[in-house]
């Protein structure tokens, strides 16, 4: 009788937890938010990247930062014959073009990743598809799932496993209502603290080993990051915008790193743009302590190309890299705003029992995947970030294929620190939803039983058992 009554209460409590979950899951569709109108994607064809201060010339030694257009090479074209030098010249700008071309998209590329800007645009269009999955499949099938996890449970009290028949239904409880009053509830809501908290999280991983967030440097406008996630992108574009196109524009435009003496006519000529009449801009530079720089500037030369190559080559092998980077965290952003639309399917899950529950521990591991991921891409851009500086620290004064050479070997190992960081988090998740799919009271019930007492070398595991058993044994010695 014990045995029915607890299925007949439990019977009791499925209905009234149907009633229960429906009414709360039908108000979902009508609580979400509107969908916000998405900002344009880019202002401008390449964005200043966020929260990049311009370097002081007095303090720095360099050139001051200008836009990245204004970075041209000059040459003279000479007469209507002159081909080989319009050629020649033609092709180190060219070059030098296509240089700032995959730096400027490759540096804008992982600022735009790291402010969630894909998940930002995709994220109302996603919770309105759970929506109407949600009243779809979750509203009509949920109460055959909990009747069905209630006959589960049922079962398993006659059968003498109480305790699981009994937590397997209050776990699914537990679950859907969780996921009808608050998941369901406003799955955009839900998406956006994650990302926030995903955001801080990677910010705090990497301010840990940089300097503080600079002043007049917010984050973008309808972004999840955080100010102090921006803080460690801007750096590290600072850099290979310098190590990439300033200094390498001062050696192929001027033939070697400005002095203080002709800093002045150099900024006039950077702060011109990259319009105008060429030879009357640089004409600035035709005074006599810069003379030299502006004969260099005037006559192109296989030189100037092969170094324009050279540079390239290094950029683009750089650029791989950060390209590594803001695919990895682009592709976690969409895996989590598509694991947000299908979170019904998941709820539905939560209703049954034992292995009908994997489906929703499959969504939560590759849920907390996608946004570990993240995290672990803001702690390799940290490591970018820090080995580079230390290297290019430790180089001045060497020749630029040297300092390239040292930011392309930090690339290079980069790679297999982004490769370790990925399985390391896998795994971990893995093991994780691994031992959530066990179903309840499944470890009890998988314990190993207590072994028997082991005999010592001696051979008796202690004085009284080994007394005990000689006896035993004694007796069963005896003939009947």
């Amino acid at each position: 009788m014990t045995r029915l009554r607890l299925a007949a209460l439990l019977a009791s409590a499925a209905g009234m937890a149907v009633a229960l979950t429906l009414t709360l899951a039908r108000p979902a569709s009508a609580q979400m938010p509107p969908a916000p109108t998405p900002s344009p994607l880019m202002q401008t064809v390449i964005p200043q990247p966020p929260c990049q201060q311009a370097a002081d010339p007095a303090t720095s030694g360099q050139l001051g930062a200008y836009p990245i257009s204004s970075y041209t090479i000059d040459y003279d074209e000479g007469g209507f014959t002159a081909v080989s030098r319009k050629a020649v010249g033609s092709l180190t700008e060219m070059t030098f073009a296509t240089d700032r071309w995959v730096v400027g998209i490759g540096v804008w590329l992982v600022g735009w990743a790291f402010s969630f800007g894909f998940a930002n645009r995709l994220a109302a269009p996603m919770a309105a598809v759970a929506g109407r999955y949600q009243n779809a499949f979750f509203v009509p099938l949920l109460g055959f799932a909990l009747l069905t996890t209630a006959a589960y449970g049922g079962i398993q009290i006659f059968r003498g496993r109480v305790g699981r028949g009994v937590g397997e239904f209050a776990l699914s409880l537990v679950l859907v209502s969780a996921f009808a009053s608050w998941l369901l509830a406003n799955p955009q809501g839900f998406l956006n603290g994650s990302f926030r908290f995903t955001a801080g999280l990677a910010g705090s991983v990497a301010s840990v080993a940089l300097p503080p967030v600079p002043p007049g440097c917010p984050a973008p406008s309808g972004s999840y990051a955080l100010p102090q996630l921006q803080a460690a992108v801007g750096p590290l574009t600072g850099q290979v915008e310098n190590a990439f196109v300033r200094q390498p524009y001062q050696l192929l435009e001027w033939g070697t790193i400005v002095p203080p003496a002709c800093r002045q006519e150099a900024e006039a000529v950077l702060a011109a743009g990259s319009g105008g009449d060429r030879t009357q801009i640089v004409s600035v530079m035709d005074t006599p302590p810069c003379t030299a720089l502006y004969t260099f500037n005037r006559q192109p030369s296989t030189d100037r190309l092969g170094v324009a190559v050279l540079v390239l080559a290094a950029s683009v092998t750089l650029m791989v890299s950060l390209g590594l980077i803001a695919g990895t965290v682009i592709l976690a952003q969409l895996v989590a705003v598509m694991l947000i639309a299908l979170m019904p399917f998941a709820a539905l899950a939560a209703a049954l029992p034992g292995a009908g529950r994997s489906v929703l521990w499959l969504w939560g591991t590759a849920f907390v995947r996608a946004l570990g991921t993240i995290v672990a891409m803001a702690a390799f851009l940290t490591f970018l970030l820090l080995a580079g500086d230390a290297l290019l620290a430790s180089g001045q004064g060497q020749s630029l294929l040297v300092q390239l050479a040292v930011l392309n070997l930090v690339a290079v190992l980069g790679f297999s620190l982004r490769k370790r960081l990925l399985a390391a988090g896998r795994s971990t998740v893995d093991r994780a939803g691994r031992q959530l799919t066990r179903p309840v009271g499944a470890a009890l019930a998988a314990a190993p039983a207590a072994s028997p007492p082991q005999p010592s070398p001696s051979g008796w595991a202690d004085p009284v058992s080994g007394r005990v058993a000689a006896a035993i044994d004694a007796a069963r010695a005896l003939p009947p």
